[in-house]
């Protein structure tokens, strides 16, 4: 359950992009919503075009330098500034790869939101999925803002955050590991999925 969750949530993680300057943190997860499931509305027949505009919008406005830091933990301040650079393009193109295909399957599932809290430059917003083959899940984003617009940088779905839910995974990996082994399988695993 927990697993299916994360996918359909990575579909509107990644829709929360359509970040507006003047957009308030609620506007923005709404409005990037609707822009991904346009884009995925529309272009049914050329997939590689469809996940390349998807790809697009997620890129120019999805916090991943954040994500991707927050998921490495304390790792992140041990690597030069080449190394953490190698890695979020590693990260992020592994999420994406990772949670495409399922992002594809959306069948108009009922989205509502609502602001939960808003803090200086922290924000959550709540929303509530509901579908006939997921049934209600609660999903928190969490947002900051950056040079005047909202970004997520993580997703909680049922209690299970997507940033932590990485993190343990990656300590796992780094305990007995080194970083350049963790930078490789992301790499290789995004090489697989090509």
């Amino acid at each position: 359950m927990v697993l299916n969750t994360l996918i359909i949530t990575l579909a509107f993680c990644v829709s929360v992009s359509q970040a507006i300057a003047s957009s308030g943190p609620l506007d923005t997860v709404q409005s990037g919503t609707e822009k991904v499931l346009t884009i995925l509305k529309q272009q049914t027949g050329n997939e590689q075009r469809r996940r390349a505009e998807i790809r697009t919008v997620v890129d120019q406005y999805f916090d991943f330098e954040e994500m991707a830091k927050r998921a490495l933990g304390p790792e992140w301040n041990n690597q030069p500034a080449t190394k953490q650079q190698d890695y979020v393009g590693a990260f992020s193109e592994f999420l994406f790869s990772v949670y495409i295909d399922k992002i594809e399957n959306y069948t108009d599932e009922k989205i509502t939101y609502q602001p939960k809290e808003e803090e200086g430059d922290r924000a959550v917003v709540n929303a509530i999925v509901e579908g006939s083959k997921t049934g209600k899940i609660g999903l928190e984003y969490r947002l900051h803002s950056m040079a005047g617009s909202w970004k997520a940088y993580d997703v909680v779905i049922e209690g299970v955050g997507l940033v932590n839910n990485y993190r343990s995974q990656f300590s796992s990996i780094l305990t007995n590991s080194s970083f350049d082994d963790l930078l490789n399988r992301l790499k290789e695993k995004n090489l697989a999925r090509q």
